[in-house]
């Protein structure tokens, strides 16, 4: 997580994928922002990940935002998680790493051997273009997908790094792969470049109609 200040990251703060992760949130959006010496009642804008992703980090992370954001009059932003991905990869500067088709694939685990796969325009300016939405695809379907010279990020990547490279795809550097969320603050301001003016009791349509992104049900739900 992060709060910014004039497009900079002042706070960030990293939850490890682990037990007990949910427990950890509120304590450290509490340190973030005391890190930021801002409150949340002066946030501009609260934005979250939508997926897909975890059944349970999604549920978690967006009641938390929709909760936050409905106690402290602010701003709400669901952005789906593959254009973070695409967003991160596309950032890349001097030559670190670069696509020459015009394809650009985010790649997530989704669990039972299964992969979310989305393709972007990655050249387009602005937020990243989607060409191909998310969808829920086998390894052997990712792999047929990918074309010589095409861009592969996202934290399933590595599961799949030798026979992306064996195709002619570039594998986007490590550290752009998983989500930051300090380098979403410029995809924000693309999305939001104008904040509307709102009273300070005004809630946010988002509050009561953002939803994750869960793509199938789960294993549970499955199961009835």
């Amino acid at each position: 997580m992060a709060v910014s200040r004039d497009s900079e990251p002042v706070a960030t703060a990293e939850i490890p994928h682990s037990a007990g992760g949910s427990a950890r949130l509120i304590p450290a959006i509490q340190s973030v922002l005391a890190d930021a010496q801002i409150s949340g009642r002066e946030l501009g804008i609260i934005a979250v990940g939508q997926g897909p992703g975890s059944f349970s980090g999604l549920r978690v992370g967006i009641v938390a935002a929709k909760a936050l954001a409905y106690a402290w009059r602010t701003r709400l932003l669901g952005i789906e998680t593959p254009t973070c991905l695409a967003w991160q990869a596309r950032m890349v500067r001097n030559g670190e790493w670069e696509t020459s088709s015009n394809r650009l694939w985010v790649v997530q685990d989704a669990q039972r051997g299964e992969f979310f796969a989305t393709s972007f325009r990655p050249a387009a300016p602005g937020a990243p273009t989607v060409v191909t939405p998310v969808q829920l695809r086998s390894r052997n379907d990712v792999l047929a997908c990918l074309t010589a010279g095409d861009g592969v990020t996202g934290p399933a990547a590595d599961s799949l790094a030798a026979e992306i490279e064996s195709r002619g795809a570039h594998l986007a550097p490590a550290h752009v792969r998983v989500p930051h969320a300090g380098q979403w603050i410029d995809l924000v301001n693309e999305l939001v470049p104008t904040p509307t003016s709102r009273s300070s009791d005004d809630i946010d349509p988002q509050v009561w109609s953002l939803r994750p992104i869960y793509i199938r049900p789960s294993a549970a739900e499955e199961k009835r």
